[in-house]
């Protein structure tokens, strides 16, 4: 097991691609179309690569015992995988995967069924593939394993960089758009407790309310249109921010109704002046609030959701804990085949 840190490093780039070419084969089988799978852009999973670089630091040395292998290679990648979903949930509020409905799991990172696995792979690895492997990287010339282990190690820390960088991103997004629900949400209460509070004279001013109409969803697209899977989503995407803009919009001319409505309550003396002023500072205090709103959702632009929502169609199986609805509401957007 005397290599050298280039080879090292050849192996943790063979395995991870390696691992994606798995990955990349299970998913197309089961959604039946092409998936880069992973958070990053390059073609490796890195979980692949550190997996098989510390299953073969710890088991080489009792390569004579299979069964050692079998568990040290099960309980060492068991804890690196429980290691990395563990974080990436408590950082980024993101779950690639879920074991959670799985016999004997912990906390759904980890399953015994997928460290027996793990147990199997590393027989695998130890003494069928690595051997294979090891040949190809040692008739590389010193040089070229040098230049190769160096090039490769660059392009890897930009992609990982960008992609930690998205991933975070990923997070803001949900915060964010679970920020922007709740305030939808309480400003939609509050225009239609207003509403109760205008109860007199309340036939006309129903009727008014009733020509406030929520401009209803256009289809993103003519399902007899040959688009492709990215301007499908881009569509979506369009779609998805203009939906709730409208609802801005139908809220303002709500507020706009009642403005007009409490101006002909006061002309006909129904309210006192002290009344009238109250209300309509509380409905000017309301639409300074939605306006607020709006520029917190225009904030959040396109290509915002579009990072978002690559990464987590690249990941069929993820979720977020935290915020659920918002990540379903995302990946409802990348779902137009």
């Amino acid at each position: 097991m005397d290599y050298s840190h280039s080879q090292w490093i050849m192996f943790f780039f063979c395995y991870s691609v390696l691992g994606w070419i798995w990955e990349v084969c299970y998913e197309g089988v089961k959604q039946h179309f092409f998936i880069n799978r992973g958070f990053l852009h390059g073609p490796y999973l890195p979980i692949y690569g550190i997996g098989a670089i510390i299953i073969l630091q710890i088991t080489l040395p009792h390569y004579e015992h299979k069964f050692i292998v079998f568990v040290l290679g099960m309980l060492s990648a068991s804890i690196l995988e429980f290691l990395t979903g563990f974080l990436l949930d408590r950082f980024f509020h993101l779950r690639l995967w879920d074991y959670r409905n799985c016999f004997a799991n912990v906390g759904g990172y980890i399953c015994a069924e997928c460290s027996i696995v793990w147990g199997l792979f590393a027989l695998f690895l130890v003494y069928f593939l690595h051997p294979e492997i090891e040949k190809a990287i040692s008739a590389l010339s010193p040089k070229l394993l040098d230049w190769s282990a160096m090039v490769l190690t660059v392009i890897f820390t930009y992609d990982f960089a960008d992609s930690f960088k998205n991933a975070s991103g990923v997070k803001t997004l949900l915060k964010d758009i679970h920020a922007n629900n709740s305030v939808m949400d309480k400003l939609s209460d509050d225009i239609n407790n207003f509403i109760g509070k205008l109860a007199f004279a309340s036939d006309e001013l129903k009727q008014n309310l009733g020509n406030v109409v929520l401009e209803k969803e256009k289809p993103c697209f003519d399902v007899r249109e040959k688009l492709s899977k990215k301007a499908r989503m881009m569509t979506a995407i369009a779609k998805h921010r203009g939906n709730l803009l409208n609802l801005v919009n139908y809220l303002n001319q709500k507020a706009d109704v009642c403005l007009e409505h409490l101006e002909k309550l006061k002309g006909k003396k129904i309210i006192t002046a002290n009344q009238f002023t109250v209300m309509k500072d509380e409905i000017n205090s309301f639409k300074r609030h939605l306006k607020i709103a709006e520029w917190n959702m225009a904030a959040l632009t396109e290509k915002d959701y579009k990072t978002a929502v690559k990464l987590i169609a690249r990941n069929p199986g993820s979720f977020s804990k935290q915020f659920p609805q918002e990540f379903d509401a995302l990946r409802s957007l990348g779902s137009h085949k």
